[in-house]
């Protein structure tokens, strides 16, 4: 009593200052006085009969007399306290303080007093925070006695469905916010949607006449809009997605995904109702009118920045139902008359901006790890399927050409002699150098292609095939192999259980794609005719860029190259055979991976001709691959100890790049990768 007496002295001094700033001095002594309080009130025992300090608090309505200095002052400071004071002791008292009117009356007061106020400020403030944080805690004090709800709506006309309920339309303003305070208010917001499948007069509420889904699609356009288009100007080069680690530069990456994460949740809690109509919005509001004119800027930084946010986004989402809507805009919608998926294909071709290339085939790896079958039948299988691509004598074969040994072996063949000569220096100079913890079979860890995708290891020793490492890809113990077989041994247990993994992912795909079948006609184009094959744009863009891959920066080659293992690693037939198959005859307008990477090989074996000690130069550059110390350039002039027995010096020395020498890496251990996965793809099912 002493305690609330020295209180009312305060009050009655804070009282002179109407609609003006309060003394610092006074505002520590309220503070201290109602810290000493709390603990107080917080300490008495709940029951049926209310505690001595509440009764004193309820007989002399000590709240609304608060309340009432808080509305008075100008000062802000006084509101934060009182919200504080709320905040502790709904928390931690044991006492049931909300079925008091002398309690939750002046509480819905302060309530309205502070969101009124916001309402017209555009900077989060003491206030905001303390107000947010008490509406979580009165959500919280809901889910555990969900008759309070009816006591937040107003208490006149409670039938009637369109009374607003205070703590949900109070939070809504904050669920886009900044963390910490966007996080408390997307937690209270999410306790109440829980609450609501209990609570019919909420559920109402929320369904027909908040402004919920709105708010919630209509926030994510505008963050969006708060997104830098300049990404590689504020991260740098070398980077081609938005991996955690550089969130912390570019804050509003880190909003917006808190943001979606949080629709990701209410897609997956709400009832369908509110679901169907997230899930429009976020099609009709932000992908369609948001999404779909960024991607179609002519600012390349621009569309970079947008690829890059896309695959952030897609990477993000775990229901289902959300997912589908972002694959469904990628491959079916439309802007200005042109299809997005094949703006975003024809990205590839930008040969001006390299980082465009590999931000697109970053978002490609991520699309196609989603083993979806629209996004399969849209870039490929409706352009497969009426095998207009093959020579019609060739078309029953689909399914059935057991291409086990010929195609393993035809993709080894590939393998230039510099190569094969280069893993042999590089091995015999590990074997000199060895250590503990290195050895001639170490592996290649490439890790732009590996750790960002799921990617299989791309392995540094490649085969010197035989009958028997042929045959051995099916034993379970590892064969009495020499340190290149064994290698490819690795690549073979790879592929295998990669295989597996993308197997599983499709089990639910409604067709097969194992040869030509009567919907094929479904899938045809209106324009196409006989002889003349629609082709897939995405397959040919891919294999051509395949063909330049000696021109490429590393980084591009390792996401290209991973991007072909990806589609080598689908189960169907009708692709697998497409890629691998050297017995397929294919129509001459068709892209085929087997030629160009035919001529790869011609190019480097002609680059052996020209460049003096070429193949010691590519074990160096394995060396530096292996060991991660990739330089700008590794024009090193080779010691003639260094070189190959019996060889001669007798041209002159000249330059070649490194990235040209990792091309040539990346092409030997590609080589190996497919010709393991075409081994191993036949334990399957067979061609």
């Amino acid at each position: 009593k002493s305690m609330w007496q020295e209180t009312q002295q305060l009050l009655q001094e804070l009282s002179q200052y109407v609609d003006q700033d309060v003394p610092p001095r006074l505002l520590r002594q309220l503070n201290t006085t109602l810290s000493a309080m709390l603990p107080l009130i917080i300490c008495e025992e709940g029951g049926e009969v209310p505690g001595v300090c509440l009764q004193f608090i309820v007989r002399e309505n000590v709240l609304d007399t608060l309340y009432k200095a808080s509305v008075r002052s100008a000062s802000e400071e006084i509101k934060r306290m009182l919200l504080r004071l709320y905040q502790l002791w709904l928390g931690k008292s044991s006492q049931p303080l909300l079925i008091y009117d002398q309690v939750i009356d002046p509480l819905k007061r302060l309530l309205h007093s502070c969101a009124r106020q916001q309402q017209d400020k555009k900077h989060t403030s003491a206030v905001d925070v303390a107000l947010v944080n008490l509406l979580l805690e009165l959500c919280e004090v809901l889910s555990r006695d969900v008759a309070l709800v009816d006591l937040f709506f107003p208490k006149t006309a409670p039938d009637i469905g369109h009374s607003k309920f205070l703590l949900f339309s109070f939070l809504l303003p904050y669920i886009h916010d900044e963390d910490p305070l966007g996080t408390s208010a997307r937690d209270g917001i999410m306790i109440l949607l829980g609450l609501s499948t209990a609570h019919p007069r909420l559920l109402r509420y929320v369904t027909e006449n908040s402004n919920f889904c709105t708010v919630l699609v209509g926030g994510m356009a505008g963050l969006y809009s708060s997104l830098p288009t300049d990404l590689p100007v504020q991260i740098g080069d070398g980077w081609h997605r938005l991996d955690r680690n550089l969130w912390p530069e570019i804050p509003q990456v880190v909003n917006f995904v808190n943001s979606l994460v949080f629709v990701n949740s209410v897609v997956q809690v709400a009832i369908p109702g509110v679901t169907q109509t997230v899930l429009s919005l976020m099609h009709d509001l932000f992908l369609v009118q948001v999404m779909a004119p960024a991607f179609h800027q002519p600012n390349t930084y621009g569309r970079l920045s947008v690829t890059a946010y896309f695959t952030l986004f897609i990477e993000q989402i775990t229901e289902t139902l959300l997912l589908r809507e972002f694959v469904h805009f990628f491959t079916r919608s439309v802007y200005n008359g042109k299809v997005v998926m094949d703006t975003i294909i024809k990205q590839l071709k930008v040969d001006s901006n390299k980082q465009l290339c590999a931000v697109t085939l970053s978002l490609f790896h991520t699309l196609l790890n989603l083993h979806c079958e629209e996004v399969m039948l849209q870039l490929v299988f409706r352009y497969l399927l009426p095998c207009d691509h093959i020579m019609p004598s060739q078309r029953h074969c689909v399914g059935e050409v057991d291409m086990s040994k010929s195609a393993a072996e035809k993709f080894l063949s590939l393998i230039p002699d510099c190569c094969s000569r280069a893993e042999k220096l590089y091995n015999q100079s590990e074997e000199k150098a060895s250590s503990p913890t290195t050895s001639p079979t170490e592996s290649l860890q490439f890790s732009l292609a590996s750790t960002s995708h799921g990617l299989p290891d791309v392995r540094q020793d490649g085969p010197s095939v035989n009958e028997h490492m042929l045959e051995s890809a099916n034993m379970s113990v590892v064969p009495a192999l020499n340190p290149i077989e064994l290698n490819y041994y690795k690549y073979l247990m790879d592929a295998r259980r990669n295989l597996k993994r993308y197997a599983a992912g499709c089990l639910s795909w409604s067709q097969v794609y194992d040869k030509p079948s009567g919907i094929a006609s479904d899938h045809r184009s209106a324009g196409s005719t006989g002889s003349l094959p629609r082709s897939s744009l995405f397959l040919c863009t891919v294999i051509d860029k395949v063909g330049d891959m000696l021109s490429h920066p590393h980084h591009v080659n390792l996401l290209l190259t991973g991007l072909i293992t990806q589609l080598s690693l689908f189960p169907q037939p009708l692709l697998a055979s497409f890629l691998l198959s050297p017995n397929l005859m294919m129509k001459p307008a068709v892209p085929n991976l087997i030629q160009v990477l035919t001529e790869i090989k011609g190019k480097i074996e002609e680059l052996s001709e020209e460049y003096e000690g070429l193949d010691v130069k590519i074990a160096r550059a394995r060396k530096t691959l292996i060991h991660r110390e990739v330089n700008d350039s590794l024009h090193v002039k080779v010691p003639s100890t260094q070189l190959a027995a019996g060889e001669e010096r007798s041209r002159p020395q000249k330059k070649v790049t490194s990235s040209k020498l990792f091309a040539i890496v990346v092409y030997h251990e590609f080589l190996k990768e497919l010709a393991a996965i075409a081994q191993e793809q036949t334990s399957g099912f067979s061609f």
